[in-house]
Parts: structure tokens; sequence; C-alpha cells
């Protein structure tokens, strides 16, 4: 069909061509030039050549013969060839063509069918990779199909294997959920207990007044565990059995699992009575009755058990220990604080007695010197006598002064319940508007807040108010009721810290007591000088605490050790 085509255009092509030059122009006809043609004076191509006219250029036919037409262009006449005439204007000559352009036009396409044909290759080579991957993954997969009968073999004992591996899963589900049961069942009253215990509640099971009948309840709950012991009370069996036909070594075997599961459960509970803490008083009792349960639970099938009484007697004496340990603690910190009173007492008595001998050798000293002035003021004169009458009223004014701290001195003694009532702080150690309100019978209190600041804290206490009372067990005790609610711990109280503010301090003393001077601003001078230190020197404090916090409280002492004090003085804000 394309040959077809092309031969019926060349054939039109040829036609026109031969129809054209058929067409010989006629006298009086226009005419171009079809080529570069040379006008000449004759009608032969030796003559003489009269113009050279370019192609194109138009001329008017005078008259044509044997080849040759005699053609006038503007005022210039001649002869040209037939042959390189005609009627039809041609057409412009065409432009140059632009083979460079065309080249680099070629190259480009030709990289950039190169590049398409690279990505398309890439594209294809990935996709026959994955194809080829996901062929091996399928050849690999169904390998064992091509045997149906092993496969079919292969499956049904899977099929098995797998049913009794789910049956076996079963029971044990059914195992691990009744486990889980019981499991939750104890959990739920540890977590009762923990949660009881967080509050810090605790009930007591007795109400002994001493440790003496403590010691008593003890013993008498001990010897009735020792009697049923002894009575084979403690531990019983219901069915009588025979080992190898025998009756005699049924009943030692029985005897033996019953002494067995009582050794173990006293020494659960010898455990448990042993460990008990005001924490943990209720773990311990629920660790007691789990022991028991557990240990009843072993021998059900004998038909064996320990008694509840036996059980009861062992809690009884649980709580008895926690509560014996709970008194006689108690009441060595009542003793340690009556010995601190009295150790205070016997200071402060020295100490007045030392005042008040002092006060009688001034006494003494000022009178001598001043019965020798007004002697010797008798008998001088003049300028002299001046002077030693000068000399006699300073003795008496200073001989008076002697005698007024020698009757505050016997006062003091007489009123054995006079003292100061101090309010110090100590923000280094215990935070803001943490303030510690004490009392103390000495004459100068702050030997006392020194003892406190020497070595059971990091920083020295600041001192906001020193307030003299005759009776400063009463006022201490007042401020103490006032700011009960703020008090810091509130297990022991002999630990006189609360969390209040100055100003309040300082309205329940007035209020109480009268006007007196407060210090509001705690200087905290080493405090704030480590402060600055440890931030110029970017130094971290111990502990990974951060640079404004005051350090942690370290030390023995019991007046002012509280190690809950940082915590809890923040909440009470």
């Amino acid at each position: 069909m394309t040959r077809l085509c092309l031969s019926s255009i060349l054939l039109l092509a040829v036609i026109r061509s031969l129809s054209a030059q058929g067409a010989n122009p006629r006298t009086g006809d226009s005419v171009y030039s079809t080529v570069a043609v040379a006008l000449r004076a004759e009608a032969r191509p030796s003559a003489r050549i009269l113009a050279s006219m370019g192609p194109g250029t138009s001329m008017q036919v005078k008259s044509c013969s044997k080849g040759w037409c005699r053609v006038s262009s503007g005022t210039t006449s001649g002869f040209v060839l037939a042959e390189y005439v005609s009627l039809d204007r041609p057409a412009p000559p065409a432009r140059p063509v632009p083979y460079p352009f065309i080249l680099a036009g070629a190259a480009a396409l030709f990289v950039l069918v190169v590049v398409l044909l690279i990505r398309r290759y890439s594209r294809l080579s990935s996709s026959f990779r994955e194809h080829q991957k996901r062929f091996d993954e399928f050849q690999q997969r169904f390998r064992g199909i091509i045997d149906l009968d092993g496969e079919r073999e292969r499956i049904i004992k899977e099929t098995e294997a797998g049913e009794v591996t789910l049956h076996g899963a079963q029971a044990l589900q059914k195992d691990l959920e009744t486990k889980i049961q019981g499991l939750q069942a104890e959990l739920q009253v540890l977590e009762e207990e923990s949660d009881i215990r967080s509050y810090g509640f605790y009930k007591p099971h007795y109400q002994f007044e001493n440790v003496d009948s403590y010691e008593a309840e003890l013993e008498r709950i001990r010897d009735a565990q020792k009697g049923m012991l002894k009575d084979k009370k403690a531990a019983v069996c219901e069915s009588e059995w025979r080992v190898n036909g025998s009756l005699v070594e049924g009943r030692k075997q029985i005897k033996d699992t019953l002494k067995l599961i009582l050794r173990a459960f006293n020494g659960e509970s010898d455990a448990a009575v042993a460990t008990v803490r005001y924490n943990n008083v209720q773990t311990m009792e629920a660790r007691i009755r789990k022991s028991w349960e557990a240990l009843n639970d072993l021998v059900d099938v004998q038909k064996c058990r320990i008694v509840v009484e036996y059980l009861d007697l062992k809690l009884q004496e649980l709580h008895l220990v926690f509560e014996y340990e709970e008194r006689e603690q108690k009441e060595k910190e009542e003793q340690r604080l009556i010995r601190e009173r009295m150790r205070d007492e016997e200071i402060a008595q020295r100490e007045i007695e030392k005042a008040r001998q002092d006060a009688e050798k001034e006494e003494t000293q000022y009178h001598e010197a001043l019965l020798q002035a007004r002697a010797d003021a008798e008998k001088a004169v003049g300028e002299k006598q001046e002077k030693l009458v000068a000399q006699v009223t300073e003795l008496e004014r200073r001989l008076a002064e002697a005698q007024a701290n020698k009757e505050r001195a016997v006062a003091r003694a007489q009123l054995t319940r006079s003292g100061h009532v101090y309010v110090i702080s100590n923000i280094g150690s215990f935070g803001e508007e943490v303030f510690k309100i004490g009392m103390t019978r000495r004459l100068d209190p702050m030997e006392r807040i020194r003892e406190l600041g020497d070595a059971s804290v990091p920083f020295a206490f600041d001192v906001h108010a020193v307030i003299f009372s005759e009776d400063a067990p009463a006022l201490e005790a007042t401020l103490h009721q006032a700011f009960e609610e703020r008090r810091i711990n509130l297990v022991n109280e002999r630990k006189e810290f609360f969390g209040v503010s100055i100003q309040d301090i300082a309205q329940a003393v007035r209020k109480c007591h009268g006007e007196i001077q407060v210090t509001l601003a705690a200087e905290a001078r080493d405090y704030r000088k480590t402060i600055a230190m440890r931030a110029a020197d970017q130094k971290p404090i111990p502990g990974g605490r951060r640079v404004t916090d005051p350090p942690l409280l370290e030390g023995s002492d019991a007046d002012v050790q509280t190690p809950e004090l940082r915590g809890t003085a923040h909440e009470s804000k």
C-alpha cells in the first residue's frame, strides 16, 4: 500500500513537469527566469552577454524561435534560452538547512530515548526480580503439595498433634484460672491492708497500762499454746488410716504428719512475730493465715488440720508482741524525755546557783568597797572629797544592781516553772516556714539553741524569738496546742516542728503572753553562702538535687532529726 502511494505521487509530479515544459511562451507573455540566466545580444551561446538575471526575474516575451526567446527586462532586450524561462513564477529559494541544530536536536533526542530506555529497563528489571522472588516463595511454600498423599498425611498428623496440645492448653487454662482466682482473693486482702496501712491505721487489741501487763498476757498466751501442743489439740486428724494393713503404722504416720505441719506453722508464725513492725502488722497477720490455710490444704486428703483455736492464739501473740514493743518504745521515749528534762533542770539549777553566788560575791565586794569609800570621803576634803563622794554614789548603784541580781536568782530558784520559750528555724535543713517551738529553763537560752544546731543538722538554727515566762511549760503547751493541726510529725510529739508562718506564731504569742520582739526574716548565712558558691561554680548538690534545694537532713539527735520533715512541710503549706 505504501509503495502504491509513493508511485502515484511520483507520477503526478512527472506529469506536471511535462505539462509545464510543453507550454511554450508566446509573444506578449510574461515569463520568469527559473535559474540565473545570461541575457545575450544574439540567439547563440557564444554571443555577448548583455546582462545577468537571477532566478525569478520578470521578462516580457517578444518572440520565440528555435529554443531561444527574445525578451526584454526593463530597458534591456536580448535573447535567453527558452528552457530557462517559465510562465509560472518560481517559488522563492529555500532557506539553507541548519544542519548543526538538526544534529544537536537529534543527539538530544537520542540521549532522551536512551535515558527512557534505561529507566524502563530498570523498572522491568526490578519488577522481574520481585516476581522472581515471589515465584521462589510460592515454589518453596507449595513444594510439598507435589506429593499430595504425603502432604495429606503430614497435615493429618499436625492436626492430631494440635488437638492434643489444645486439650492440654485448655486443662492448663482451667488450672491457671483457679490459681488466679485464689491469688486475686489473696491480693485483694493485701491491697486492702496496704490501703489501710497507708493511712497509718492500726486498731489496738489490748489496752494495758504498762509493760508488765503485756508481759503477763504474752506469757499466758504462750502457756495456752504449749498446753494445746501437750494435749495434742493443736492439730487433729478426723480419720484413722492403715499403712501396709497396720493400724499402728497408720497412727504413727498421722502423728508424724501432724508434727510436721505444726513445726512448719510454728516456724512461719515465729518468723512473722519476730519481724512485725508498725507498718507490716496486717501483712504479717495475712502471712500467718495463709500459712495455716496452705498447710491445711496439703493434708486435707488425709483429713488432718490445724485447729482454728491454735491459729487464734498465734494471731493474739502477734498482736500482743507488736503492741508490747510499741508500749515499750513509748515508755523508753517517756523515760528519755524525763531524763532530758532532769538534765536540763539540773543545768538550770547549777546556772541559777552560780548566778546567786556571783551576785552574793559582787554584793560583798561592792559593800566592802562602799564602806571604805565612805570612810575615806569623811576624812578627805576639797576636790578629793568630791571624787570620793562620786565614787560612793557609783558603788551604791552597783551594790543595788548586785542585790537585785541576787534577789532575781533566788526568785528563779524558787520558781521551778520559769524559763524561756524559743522560736527557731533552719531553712537550709527543713525549708521555708518550718519552725521549732521549744522551751528551756537555762539562764542562757542560746546555749540550748547552739546545742541543737551543733552536729545534727548541716546548718545552724536562726532565732526568731526568745520569750521569758514564769510558766514556760504552759506557754509552750499553749503554742503547741494552737498549731496542733500544723504539726509536722503526728506520731512523735517530741518533734516540736510546725509548718506555720512566723506571723501566725507572733500573733499567737501576743494573744496569750503579750507583746514580743520577733525577727521575721531568717538570716541563714551559711546556707545562702553555700547556694551562691554552688551557683557560681555550677557544682551539683549530691543526690541529684537542685542548687536551690536545701540539703537533706542528717544526724541522729532525737530533738531535731525528722526524716519526713521536708516533704510534710510542703504539704502543710
